[in-house]
C-alpha cells in the first residue's frame, strides 16, 4: 500500500511541471489526457491479466501507476478551482471548494456501492473495468474545457529552466509566511500522533466480528454520504468560523471516536442491544460527517486562500502533497512501527479469541491523541 499511494507524495513535482511545461500549448488539457490515458492501461491491465500473489510487485507499481495519474489529474483540476474562486474574493473558496468536494463525496457514494455488490456477488477483477471508465469521461471533459483556461499564462512563459527557477524562488518565499509554515507543522505532528491501522480494522470487521464484504461496501457508503452531509453542513454553519478553532474541535471529535472504537472492539454496543453493522453506521455517519465539516473541507479552503498567484500548481500541490504524504505514508507507518515494536497483531493471530492486540493497538491510538 505504501508504494501504491507513493505518487499522491509528490504533488509538488507534479505542480513544478504544471507551472513551468505545456503540452502542444496547452496548461491543462494535455495533462489531463495524459493521466485519463495512463489510468485507462492500468487498470484494464489489471483486469485482463488476472495477476496472482506471485505478481503482488506488479499489481502494487499498475496501482501506483493508476494513484499517478489521478493525483496528477487531481492538481489539474485543483489549479482551474484556485483560479475561478479568486473571481469572488469574498467567499469563492469556501464556495467552489466545496461544490467540488460535493460532487466527489457523490460519486464516492456510488462508487461504494458499486464495489460492495461487485466484491460480494462477482470476481473484484470487474472494479477495475468498470473503474477504467472514468478515464473517457476525464478525456471528454478536457477535450471540451474552455481554451481561455486551457492556455491562460501561456504567453507568459519564458523557457521551462527561467519559469522553473521562478516557481521555485516564489515556493521559497513563502516559508516566511505563518499560515503556511504552521499549517504544514500541524500537519506533520498530527500524522505522528494519529497511527493508521485500517488495515487491521477490515480484517478484524469481516474475520473477527463476520461483517459480510457486501455489509462493508455499505458502510463505505454510509460514511461517503456521511462526508457529503459534513460538506453542506460546512457550508450552513462553520465556513465563517475561525480556522484553528475547527480543527481543535476535530480533535477532541477524533478522541471520542477512538474512546468509541475501544467500546466497539469490547463489544459494549451488543450489551445495550445494538448490533455491530448499526453501531458501525451510526460511528461512520457522525464522525465522517463531522470529520469533513471541522477538518478536511477547512483545510482545503484554507490551501486554496493562502496559495499565491502564478504558481498555484507548485505551492497547492506542495500543501496537498504534505497532506497526502502525511496521511498516506507518515500514519502507516508509524502504525507500523508501533505495532511491530509494542503489540505484534498480525492477520493471523487477530483471529484468536484471547488475543487482545487490536485492542491494545485502539487504546495506544487514543493515547496518542491525547498528547
Amino acid at each position: 500500500m505504501v508504494i501504491a499511494n507513493f505518487p499522491w507524495s509528490l504533488k509538488l513535482l507534479y505542480g513544478l511541471i504544471a507551472d513551468n511545461i505545456t503540452v502542444g500549448g496547452s496548461r491543462k488539457k494535455g495533462f489531463m489526457l495524459i493521466g485519463a490515458v495512463a489510468e485507462i492501461i492500468a487498470l484494464q491491465l489489471l483486469f485482463w491479466c488476472r495477476f496472482t500473489a506471485d505478481y503482488a510487485l506488479v499489481v502494487a507499481l499498475l496501482a501506483m501507476v493508476i494513484n499517478w495519474s489521478q493525483a496528477f489529474m487531481d492538481l489539474i483540476v485543483d489549479t482551474i478551482l484556485i483560479d475561478q474562486a479568486r473571481k469572488n474574493p469574498a467567499s469563492g473558496s469556501e464556495d467552489l471548494r466545496s461544490l467540488a468536494s460535493f460532487f466527489q463525496c457523490a460519486g464516492m457514494v456510488t462508487g461504494s456501492l458499486l464495489s460492495g455488490a461487485i466484491n460480494q456477488y462477482y470476481e473484484p477483477y470487474w472494479c477495475f473495468l468498470l473503474y477504467s471508465t472514468i478515464g473517457l469521461f476525464v478525456s471528454v471533459a478536457a477535450m471540451r474545457l474552455d481554451r481561455e483556461i486551457d492556455t491562460k499564462g501561456v504567453d507568459e512563459m519564458r523557457g521551462f529552466c527561467q519559469d522553473l527557477k521562478k516557481s521555485f524562488w516564489e515556493t521559497v518565499k513563502i516559508r516566511h509566511v505563518p499560515e503556511i509554515y504552521l499549517s504544514l507543522a500541524f500537519l506533520m505532528v498530527s500524522s505522528i500522533f494519529s497511527p493508521a491501522f485500517n488495515e487491521f480494522s477490515f480484517y478484524y470487521n469481516t474475520n473477527v466480528r463476520h461483517i459480510s464484504k457486501a455489509t462493508i461496501g455499505v458502510l463505505d457508503t454510509v460514511g461517503s454520504f456521511a462526508n457529503l452531509s459534513g460538506v453542506m453542513i460546512y457550508g450552513m454553519f462553520f465556513k465563517d468560523f475561525e480556522f484553528r478553532t475547527l480543527l481543535f474541535m476535530a480533535t477532541w471529535v477524533g478522541l471520542i471516536g477512538s474512546g468509541l472504537s475501544i467500546c466497539y472492539i469490547l463489544k459494549m454496543n451488543q450489551a445495550i442491544g445494538i448490533s455491530d453493522e448499526l453501531y458501525l453506521a451510526l460511528s461512520s455517519l457522525i464522525f465522517g460527517m463531522l470529520g469533513m465539516a471541522l477538518a478536511f473541507l477547512p483545510l482545503q479552503v484554507l490551501y486554496v486562500k493562502i496559495t499565491p498567484k502564478s504558481i498555484e500548481g507548485t505551492c497547492y500541490a506542495f500543501f496537498v502533497g504534505m497532506e497526502n504524504f502525511s496521511n498516506a505514508m507518515i500514519s502507516p507507518v508509524v502504525g507500523a512501527w508501533l505495532n511491530k515494536t509494542f503489540v505484534g497483531v498480525t492477520n493471523t493471530n487477530l483471529l484468536d479469541p484471547g488475543n487482545n492486540g487490536f485492542l491494545k493497538l485502539n487504546i495506544l491510538a487514543m493515547v496518542l491523541g491525547l498528547t
